[in-house]
Parts: C-alpha cells; sequence; structure tokens
C-alpha cells in the first residue's frame, strides 16, 4: 500500500469550511494532509486522528512571534493552500481556536474579501466578452459551440457559486455565528464534480459530431 494518496481537489479552499471539514474527515479515516500539489491534494496514510484544520488568508501569520503564538497553541503551520491561504493543523480537541472571536476573524478576511470582488467582476466582465465571440462563432460551428458555450456556462456558475460560498462565510462571522464544519462538505464537492461529468460529455458529444462530419 502506498505511503501517499493524491485526491483530486473538488472543493476550492475560498470555500473555506467545507475545505477545512473535507480534510478534518480525511484525516479521521488516517489520510494526513501533507502538501498541495498542481492537480490535487497529498494525504500522508497514517492512523485515523482528530485533526483540526484552519485557512488563515496568506500573510496575516507571516512573523515570527506570529508563528510561535499559534504554536503556543498547538497550531502548527503546515503548508500554502492554494492561492490566498495558509493552513494550520491542531491535534488537541481542547487547544484554542485560532480566532477565539468570529466578529475579528471577519476582519481578518477583509483584504481578501476586497480583492475577490474586484476579481469576480474581472472574471464576469471577460466571460462576456467570450461568450460574445462565441455566439458569433456559432453560426459557422453550430453544435460544438454550443457544447461549449454550456459548458463554460456551467464553469462559470460554479466560480460564482465559489464566491457567495466565501462571502456567506464572512458575513456570518461579522455577525458572530462561527463557521459550522459540518457534513455540509459532501454537497458542496458533488457540485464541484458537475463540471467534470459535463465536460465528459461535451466532449463526447464533439467527438461524435466530428466522426459524423468526418464520414458524411
Amino acid at each position: 500500500m502506498k505511503d501517499r494518496v493524491h485526491k483530486w481537489i473538488y472543493i476550492n479552499p475560498l470555500d473555506m469550511d467545507h475545505f477545512e471539514g473535507w480534510l478534518e474527515e480525511m484525516a479521521r479515516k488516517g489520510l494526513l494532509f501533507e502538501r498541495m500539489s498542481y492537480w490535487g491534494v497529498v494525504f500522508r496514510r497514517g492512523k485515523p486522528a482528530d485533526l483540526r484544520y484552519r485557512l488563515e488568508p496568506t500573510g496575516r501569520l507571516w512573523t515570527r512571534e506570529s508563528k510561535d503564538y499559534c504554536r503556543e497553541l498547538g497550531w502548527d503551520y503546515l503548508s500554502q493552500a492554494g492561492q490566498y491561504f495558509e493552513l494550520y493543523a491542531n491535534p488537541d480537541p481542547e487547544a484554542p481556536e485560532l480566532h477565539s472571536d468570529p466578529v475579528v476573524q471577519s476582519y481578518a478576511l477583509d483584504l481578501l474579501g476586497k480583492w475577490l470582488r474586484w476579481h469576480l467582476v474581472l472574471t464576469l466582465l471577460l466571460a462576456a466578452v467570450f461568450f460574445t465571440v462565441l455566439t458569433q462563432q456559432a453560426e459557422i460551428f453550430i453544435f460544438p459551440s454550443l457544447c461549449l458555450l454550456f459548458f463554460d456556462l456551467v464553469v462559470l456558475a460554479q466560480d460564482i457559486r465559489t464566491y457567495v460560498s466565501f462571502f456567506r462565510l464572512r458575513r456570518h462571522l461579522a455577525e458572530g455565528t462561527p463557521p459550522q464544519r459540518d457534513g455540509s462538505w459532501r454537497r458542496s464537492m458533488r457540485w464541484r464534480k458537475l463540471p467534470i461529468l459535463v465536460g465528459l460529455v461535451v466532449l463526447l458529444l464533439e467527438l461524435g459530431f466530428l466522426a459524423l462530419l468526418f464520414l458524411a
């Protein structure tokens, strides 16, 4: 049996509480987070453990004093988790949280939230330009263009859903509600698998369309 297990990442770290909940479930199965890979997460096989994982915006706890303080509380820095976060873990269920006050934690997400708003606006603008060009090409390649358009709409919807999840969590924290790391990450993972399924269907349809053109 291999000591390392690679798993495709279906949950974006921006979906913070679901990503943390997924890693904690993996730890209970004996798969301990080791690092992020280009396409997913690398886990190390070990004993099942009730580890707690927490994401922090990159640069928030970058000083030696901050990391020493986290270590005193039992939180060890593991690695970078995606583009925006650092990941910390704690094996002690009784240890204090990195953030004991949800409102203070919401402040820690303010800067990232402002940047993500601009990123979302830019994404929507680029998507609008792409869809405009694609619909113009649809007169020439009707079926392939429609398939590609449908797939891109699904991917865009998933990206928007991820942003909405981040801002919903931030709003709940600002209202004083701590994150609920329950089994709801499974629903998020099912939604994230949808573009892959749609992409495979679109690819098969386009291959079939090209085959018909070749045989005609």
